[in-house]
């Protein structure tokens, strides 16, 4: 009726996306590539990408129930976590670097990109958790 039960799901989600960012966050400071995936599978997630050690990247998914972000992680000259948002969130980008302390959530601006009916929701949502940033969006109000 007055939408109590949709806040307090998609905050349940928010803070599971959080919780998924800062474990890639930490991983990818405290782990070599090679140990990663075992590492990843082992606290739930399954691999989606290739994850050679040619590459340095790979992707990966929560395994258990339904998944709202798909996770990129890079290890190059800085190590970076990208995860990309669908379903009802769809448009939303979380990105953690590893010389930066918070994680930024971004929107997906490119391609004429449709928000999800819910991203703007989660997105605040998000950026009331400590840690997480407007990211680029931040920076730009800062010189208006």
């Amino acid at each position: 009726m007055f939408g109590w039960g949709k806040s307090a799901d998609l905050e349940r989600r928010a803070k599971r996306a959080a919780e998924q960012m800062f474990f890639f966050q930490r991983a990818t400071v405290q782990l070599p590539f090679s140990e990663l995936r075992v590492y990843a599978e082992r606290e739930g997630f399954i691999s989606t990408g290739d994850s050679s050690s040619r590459s340095n990247q790979t992707g990966f998914r929560w395994a258990s129930g339904e998944a709202d972000f798909d996770f990129f992680v890079e290890y190059s000259d800085r190590r970076s976590v990208t995860a990309e948002a669908y379903g009802d969130i769809f448009g939303l980008v979380l990105l953690a670097h590893s010389h930066l302390p918070t994680i930024s959530v971004e929107i997906k601006k490119a391609y004429g990109v449709t928000m999800g009916k819910n991203a703007a929701r989660f997105r605040k949502i998000m950026l009331g958790f400590p840690g997480f940033d407007g990211g680029t969006e931040d920076i730009l109000k800062r010189f208006h």
